[in-house]
C-alpha cells in the first residue's frame, strides 16, 4: 500500500497530471496537462515503476486509504487513460492496458 511520507530527504515526488482533452483516449504531445496532486514516497519504493504504477492507479480509483481519501476530499475525479503520473522525473502515461513511458532520466543525466 502506497504510504505518503511528509519529508522529501531521500523521498521521491509522485505527480498526478489529469489530462483536459483526452480522458479515456491515449495521451498525446498536445494535450492540455492539468498537475492535481502530488506526495512522497521512499526512494526505495520506486524500484520497479510498473508496478508502483499499478499501485497508484488502483489506489487513485478504488482505494480506501488516506492517501485516496485525501484526494478524492478535493474533488479529484478517478486516474484515467490519458493521465499522467511522474515518478520523479520518469513521466508515464496511463494507456488502455498499462503505461506508456513518455520520458526517463537516469542518474546518469
Amino acid at each position: 500500500m502506497l504510504q505518503p511520507t511528509t519529508a522529501p530527504h531521500d523521498q521521491v515526488a509522485i505527480t498526478i497530471w489529469h489530462s483536459r482533452t483526452s480522458r479515456f483516449s491515449a495521451w498525446k504531445l498536445s494535450d492540455s496537462m492539468e498537475k492535481v496532486f502530488t506526495f512522497f514516497i521512499p526512494a526505495d519504493a520506486t524500484h520497479d515503476p510498473e508496478l508502483l504504477l499499478e499501485e497508484v492507479f488502483e489506489t487513485f480509483n478504488i482505494g480506501q486509504s488516506a492517501l485516496a481519501r485525501d484526494y478524492f476530499s478535493r474533488g479529484l475525479r478517478t486516474l484515467s487513460v490519458g493521465d499522467v503520473v511522474a515518478i520523479g522525473e520518469s513521466a508515464w502515461a496511463c494507456d488502455s492496458v498499462g503505461w506508456r513511458l513518455l520520458r526517463q532520466v537516469s542518474a546518469e543525466s
